[in-house]
Order: structure tokens, then C-alpha cells, then sequence
């Protein structure tokens, strides 16, 4: 699971994840992640986005790249701090990456 370790508000950041069976069924996938993110008065906020579903074959791989904006939204001020980017593969926490997020 990977992002840059910086992005500018206003900006976007480029999430990429590398997902690798090592079952020997054929697995359905529901692929999300979950941003914690800086809120008001200090607190950390998490809203979780859908990113995909997926059918992982056999012993196979799949590779997935989204795009996430970090422009000011009316249901979200994006300001400057630390974003954590968590993976969740039906519903569980596969790991996270965080991004430093500056004024631009």
C-alpha cells in the first residue's frame, strides 16, 4: 500500500495498492479505505471511501491505483497535518500509509 509522503491542500494524492492471493479459491473482495484525517479543535476525524470490489483468482495478483482530492469540500475543510490512508479488505485493516498535507 503506497502514497506520497507529501501533498498540498487544494492538491490530490495518488493511493496505489498491490493485492497478491496466496489462497488456492477464488476470493470476492470489497476493497475500501479509510482517511483519518485533521479535524477542528485538534481532533482526528476518519471517514472510510469505497475504492472497489474485485474477484482475486488463485495464486494471482491485482494492482489498484485511485486518486484522492484533497480540495475543500462543504461536508469537509481539508486542512494542513497529517493524513493516514488505511486499506480495508472486507471490512479489515490491512496496514496504512500517512502523508504530510502543507498549505499550498
Amino acid at each position: 500500500y503506497q502514497a506520497p509522503e507529501t501533498a498540498v491542500v487544494g492538491g490530490s494524492v495518488e493511493l496505489e495498492l498491490e493485492l497478491e492471493s496466496t489462497s488456492k479459491q477464488k476470493q470476492n473482495l470489497v476493497i475500501d479505505y479509510a482517511l483519518h484525517f485533521p479535524g477542528a479543535k485538534g481532533k482526528t476525524n476518519r471517514k472510510v471511501f469505497k475504492w472497489r470490489t474485485a474477484t482475486l483468482e488463485p495464486d494471482a495478483a491485482l494492482t489498484f491505483r485511485k486518486m484522492h482530492s484533497l480540495k475543500q469540500v462543504s461536508t469537509r475543510r481539508t486542512l494542513p497535518g497529517t493524513y493516514r490512508f488505511e486499506v480495508l479488505v472486507n471490512g479489515k485493516s490491512f496496514g496504512e500509509v500517512a502523508a504530510e498535507v502543507d498549505e499550498g
